[in-house]
């Protein structure tokens, strides 16, 4: 992608909500807080977490409140990577539900959130999500589009470790290893691309021990995936194979079903993980026209 076939590159104009990270600002970038799409509060972020800095280029995020359109855009080189081995540079988002593990302002009560797994599919079964999106990026840019789902022991800690869990659900990706992880497992799970019933198949990566301890599991479309669209997921059927695999997989850490799902859904967030240790220049832009969240 040539930066300047790009237009509109998440232009800030008077009353948008505007967050910019360039060199001379802190890392890992600013967030904030918007109403958007059905008059519901989000909070948007940079969130360029394992950049120890960069010498050219910035990043962008921006809400046009008169179209209703979030908008990401980075062109960022020269980077030095505070962990490497976590390969990723960052991920830009936009939380949707509930509160994170470390940021603890709730956002989009729509559904009450924290809640055991159990209880959530109970409560709401038919909980999807449908966000209609474009996404364009650097040939060589490693990048994933993906929910990102976080499950603790105990609702009222900070952060995350041992004992926790966190799955994701990739709606795109390219350029990156899924081998790392990869289970061997593929299953089927139908969800909406732009308003037609299909019958996606998700290859399953588990890391029992990642990061600082936790469990790591997510859902790959094996045929990439769609880099622009209106998609819709139900959550249901990813939990549920979440709740099955683990004990499977890291039968040391969940002795059974139950024991998954007794842990916290603390939050569901949405964005783009992108770069690695390999490359030190990346090009992304992607905007969201609509979300909607459906009980």
């Amino acid at each position: 992608m040539n930066s300047r076939t790009v237009n509109n590159r998440c232009i800030c104009k008077e009353n948008y909500t505007c967050l910019v990270l360039n060199s001379s600002l802190e890392l890992p970038g600013s967030s904030t807080y918007i109403i958007a799409w059905g008059n519901n509060k989000y909070e948007i972020y940079i969130n360029m977490w394992n950049l120890a800095n960069f010498n050219k280029g910035y990043a962008k995020m921006t809400y046009n409140p008169n179209k209703g359109i979030l908008c990401f855009y980075a062109l960022i080189n020269n980077v030095t990577l505070k962990n490497p081995e976590s390969q990723v540079w960052g991920y830009p988002e936009i939380f949707l539900i509930g509160r994170s593990p470390w940021l603890k302002t709730p956002t989009n009560e729509v559904i009450n959130l924290p809640q055991r797994i159990n209880d959530l599919l109970s409560s709401y079964p038919n909980l999807s999500i449908y966000v209609n999106y474009t996404l364009i990026h650097s040939p060589s840019t490693p990048i994933d589009w993906a929910y990102d789902i976080w499950f603790l022991r105990n609702p009222n800690i900070t952060g995350v470790g041992p004992g926790d869990a966190e799955m994701m659900i990739w709606l795109y990706y390219s350029g990156y290893n899924t081998q790392w992880a990869y289970t061997g497992i593929n299953v089927n799970i139908p969800i909406y691309v732009n308003g037609t019933l299909t019958n996606e198949t998700f290859m399953v990566l588990i890391n029992c021990n990642h990061g600082t301890g936790w469990t790591y599991i997510a859902f790959v479309p094996v045929n990439d995936g769609y880099r622009s669209g209106n998609i819709g997921i139900w959550l249901a059927p990813f939990l549920n194979y979440m709740v099955t695999l683990l004990p499977q997989k890291c039968p040391s850490i969940w002795q059974s079903p139950d024991n998954v799902s007794d842990l916290w859904l603390m939050d569901v967030e949405l964005g783009s993980e992108f770069g690695n240790m390999y490359v030190s220049s990346s090009e992304i832009y992607w905007k969201i026209y609509n979300i909607s969240i459906v009980k």
